[in-house]
């Protein structure tokens, strides 16, 4: 039975770990949980699915604290590599590095120019129920915490 144990036990880690690191799927914002900061956000709903290989589409929907709506949409390759990434100044040049892991969280670091501009850490909650976004800027974090629906 012992030997069993040490065969069977690392495969079941394994496989929790790789369950725990599904981003994708419907998370919905809950403001009391986050620290927004002076983001002008009142709900939202970010959507997250797997798009080609280490390829991941996300759209945010959300509503303002005066109730105008907004939408966001982003792709990310999360191969550890750098991608360039359209910048709203052409004569800047952006891109954002995304990789997935170790355990159930996400790095992306988006740079300006070289620079780091921004860097964001995901983590699923063990049960899968709660996505963290923490951003991380220059003047302070940002702490987004969405639910699964």
């Amino acid at each position: 039975m012992l030997p069993l144990l040490r065969k069977v036990l690392p495969l079941l880690f394994m496989i929790g770990t790789m369950v725990g690191a599904d981003f994708t799927g419907t998370w919905k914002l809950n403001p009391e949980k986050s620290k927004l900061g002076n983001r002008d956000i009142a709900q939202g709903t970010l959507t997250t699915r797997q798009s080609g290989p280490d390829t991941y589409t996300s759209t945010l929907d959300y509503v303002t604290k005066a109730g105008a709506t907004r939408h966001e949409e982003s792709v990310r390759v999360c191969d550890g590599k750098e991608h360039a990434t359209p910048h709203v100044d052409p004569s800047k040049v952006s891109t954002v590095v995304c990789q997935v892991g170790p355990g159930s969280t996400r790095k992306i670091v988006e740079k300006d120019n070289d620079k780091v501009v921004v860097e964001m850490t995901s983590t699923v909650s063990a049960d899968g129920k709660v996505l963290t976004n923490v951003w991380k800027y220059e003047d302070g974090d940002v702490v987004f915490v969405f639910e699964k629906q």
